[in-house]
Parts: C-alpha cells; sequence; structure tokens
C-alpha cells in the first residue's frame, strides 16, 4: 500500500510531498522508482524503451526479472542523461540517486538495530513482496499494450486504451485510484 501512496505523491509540485515519497519508497528499497516511472514510464509507455510494459506473450516469470533489471537501467540513465544536458557529470550531487542510496541505507541500518540481522532479512522479505506486487500490477495494467510507431523513434501520443482500468470502487478505495491507471 505505501507504494501506492508514494506514486500520488512524487506525483505532487510541494517538495515535502515527494520526499515523503522518497521515504516510502525507500522503506521497500526501490526508490529508482520515482525516476523510472516519471522519466521513463510516463514517455515510453506501451513502446519497447518502457522496460515496465509487458509484452504481449510474456509471462510474470520473465518479465519481473525484466523489469527489475531494466528499470534500475533506465532510470539511472535517465537521470544521467538530464544532468548531462546541464554539462554535469553523473557523480554530481545532485544526482537523486545518491538521495535514494543514503535513504535506502538508513533504512537498512534501522532495521538492523531494531531487529538485528533478523530485522534486515525481514526487511528484505518485506520489500520483496512490495515490489512483486507493485510490478505484478504494473504487469496488468500494460500487458500487451503497445503505441503505434510513427518512424525517426516516434509514437503515438499516450492515450486511455494503452493501460488497462478498473472502475471498480471498494479497490479504487483501497488503492487511491490505482487502478484508473490512464486518469494520472
Amino acid at each position: 500500500i505505501g507504494i501506492n501512496y508514494s506514486h500520488e505523491l512524487m506525483h505532487q509540485k510541494p517538495k515535502g510531498e515527494r520526499w515523503l515519497g522518497d521515504i516510502l519508497l525507500a522503506m521497500v528499497l526501490y526508490s529508482h522508482f520515482r525516476s523510472e516511472h516519471l522519466l521513463v514510464h510516463h514517455r515510453y509507455v506501451g513502446t519497447p524503451r518502457d522496460p515496465v510494459t509487458a509484452r504481449y506473450n510474456e509471462g510474470f516469470h520473465r518479465f519481473f526479472p525484466r523489469v527489475l533489471i531494466g528499470s534500475l537501467k533506465s532510470s539511472f540513465k535517465a537521470e544521467k542523461d538530464m544532468l548531462a544536458r546541464k554539462s554535469l557529470p553523473w557523480t554530481d550531487l545532485s544526482n537523486p540517486f545518491f538521495r535514494y542510496w543514503a535513504l535506502q541505507g538508513g533504512m537498512l541500518l534501522l532495521a538492523l538495530l531494531i531487529g538485528g540481522w533478523l530485522g534486515v532479512a525481514l526487511f528484505f522479505w518485506q520489500a520483496w513482496i512490495a515490489v512483486w506486487q507493485l510490478e505484478l500490477v504494473n504487469y496488468v495494467e500494460h500487458y500487451g499494450l503497445t503505441r503505434k510507431h510513427q518512424g525517426e523513434g516516434k509514437y503515438e501520443h499516450v492515450k486511455p486504451h494503452h493501460s488497462w482500468n478498473a472502475a471498480h470502487k471498494a479497490s479504487n478505495w483501497l488503492l487511491i485510484n490505482l487502478q484508473r491507471h490512464s486518469d494520472h
């Protein structure tokens, strides 16, 4: 559930709310999701450049490892490219990955201090389950949906039919409208 709230917070304008989203993502060791979602997924959803779009006939057991590796690579590259446009190296402290790593390290240290090595192991387990659930939802929301290629690296604009939606009151209330995916 925390990832759902972090998703909403990362879309907010106030910096404090975006920071709260970063803290929630650090609690599941998936901080790069913010960069991947905002810089890669929004731009490339439904295209081969979006690691989060499940390909037609791709089972979840193949999708999950691909998205874990692909989203980390694409988010880091997106941030590195953004810094390069400002003539800054990826090692510049404005790279949010330094904040992500610090927050995640802080969460692991907190787990160690509170629960010892068992606490760290349980922390990793809950993070794994949370990320698995997030990516299962991403798998369903975009499975097999593609945007038409228009040549020269361009694709048709993102439209509501490029993600699956569900308008069920209970799930939308519990998951703060996550199932109305194309609305965000």
